[in-house]
């Protein structure tokens, strides 16, 4: 649950704070039931889940951007129905980065010139939602603790710090800014942590009125020039989302 006023709540005495963010915690963890397109970005989720184990890709889920913990809910429900013998190894783990801040400080000369964040959407702290622990009961209710890893911090530091030999068939991207979502698929394609026939998902896709100088286009645009990454559109979903189907990439192929 978010703690946080929020930029309407701050608005009101200090004294209503306490009911005001009960009730809005009671509203979207209880009440509010998914708009169409929210259910079109869940069903998108279970089948990308649904492709990788029948096509039997490598590797673990990872989530990156987590906040209210509904798109960590559908995953870890959408990996649990899913047989554990499907690749070698060990059965695939679910990893939820979050720096549990809200956003960082725009640092980026492209982010400090993109709509959200000179019109305040995308400052400092917002976005911020779930703690760690509450996170990790949202995944666990579905999921045993041992597949669970809830990472704390700036995904500079969280994804410079992921072992080697580490591989994601699913990767959803939900940072918002470009600097962000750059430190998160430049460190992993460059130590070639995606595996061949990976999903990636981009939630925040059209965001910044939709403006391919910004946020994650930009991004995405940039790291497919810069590791020569083969791969397949597939489309939007949801309201703002985009998916991707990586075919290979420098260094990294189905051969």
């Amino acid at each position: 649950m978010d703690w946080t006023p929020g930029r309407r709540l701050s608005r009101l005495p200090k004294i209503f704070w306490p009911l005001g963010l009960f009730a809005r915690n009671l509203y979207y963890g209880y009440l509010r039931r998914p708009t169409s397109w929210e259910q079109h970005v869940y069903q998108t989720l279970e089948a990308s889940l649904a492709y990788v184990h029948t096509a039997a890709v490598p590797g673990d889920i990872a989530e990156f951007g987590t906040m209210t913990g509904r798109t960590a809910r559908v995953l870890a429900r959408s990996l649990a129905a899913q047989p554990v013998d499907t690749v070698p190894g060990p059965p695939r783990r679910l990893l939820l980065f979050d720096s549990f801040e809200g956003l960082p400080e725009a640092s980026s000369p492209v982010d400090k010139d993109s709509i959200h964040v000179a019109d305040g959407t995308w400052v400092r702290g917002t976005c911020k939602g779930l703690t760690p622990a509450e996170l990790a009961r949202v995944a666990q209710r579905y999921l045993a603790s041992s597949r669970v890893q809830v990472i704390v911090g700036w995904f500079a530091d969280t994804v410079a710090a992921l072992p080697e030999r580490s591989q994601f068939a699913v990767v959803h991207v939900d940072c918002d800014l470009y600097q962000s979502t750059m430190d998160v698929l430049d460190s992993l394609f460059a130590r070639q942590f995606i595996a061949a026939g990976a999903v990636l998902l981009f939630d925040d896709w059209l965001c910044n009125r939709a403006s391919p100088h910004h946020g994650e286009q930009r991004a995405w645009t940039e790291l497919t020039q810069k590791y020569r990454i083969d791969y397949r559109d597939m489309g939007p979903y949801g309201a703002a989302s985009w998916r991707f189907l990586v075919l290979g990439y420098q260094g990294v192929s189905y051969e």
